[in-house]
């Protein structure tokens, strides 16, 4: 139920992003009224879920990563409203074509794409294969995959947290297909990858 629910919610998201885009433009396109300080707000979300995605910066929870993500894109639209809205108006028009690229694939996913919206985020949303703590500050997780991709495994996440900040730094990753030659060997383990994670001196 709780995967139907997630499912809805992320094509409507998909789905809803480009039209809510749309109002925006006509919108400002008649007042410009709160256009500038939606997009630094737009602005700001994007750049601070972006930096985190790069940086391996997120919580412990996989739903609030999800919705952080789906704050993102919806904040994209919001910008992608605002560059319709250029003068002069044919520039608008075309910068606003441009920026509405993405609406293609995102309404795809959302409308044919239902199956492989749910795999992906049964894949994402599946409950760890093993989690635990292996020393202060220092935890590992063990996701299983292959609802998607042609073949499985699992991947082994080993974060850094810390007691004063509420999210935490995934420091190492590593993915291990069942046509590995070592898939499920002591080779490739929380401990292995954190014993090789220290000896690399971090």
């Amino acid at each position: 139920m709780f995967l139907i629910v997630t499912v809805c919610l992320w094509c409507a998201t998909l789905l809803l992003g480009p039209i809510f885009g749309l109002y925006l433009t006509e919108k400002w396109n008649l007042d410009t009224a709160g256009r500038q300080s939606s997009c630094l707000y737009a602005a700001g979300l994007i750049c601070v879920v972006g930096l985190c995605w790069m940086a391996g910066v997120q919580t412990d929870s996989t739903i609030i990563n999800l919705l952080f993500g789906m704050g993102a894109f919806l904040a994209y639209w919001v910008i992608a409203a605002a560059l319709g809205t250029v003068r002069p108006r044919v520039v608008g028009y075309l910068v606003g074509m441009i920026a509405y690229i993405p609406a293609i694939p995102s309404v795809l996913l959302a409308t044919v794409g239902i199956p492989a919206s749910a795999f992906m985020l049964s894949d994402y949303l599946s409950p760890p294969l093993e989690q635990r703590r292996l020393a202060a500050g220092l935890s590992c997780r063990v996701m299983s995959w292959g609802m998607v991709l042609t073949d499985e495994g699992y991947v082994i996440h080993l974060y850094r947290s810390f007691p004063w900040f509420p999210l935490h730094l995934e420091v190492a990753t590593v993915a291990v297909s069942v046509f590995d030659p070592d898939y499920g060997s002591t080779a490739r383990t929380c401990e292995s990858v954190a014993a090789r994670w220290r000896s690399a001196g971090r």
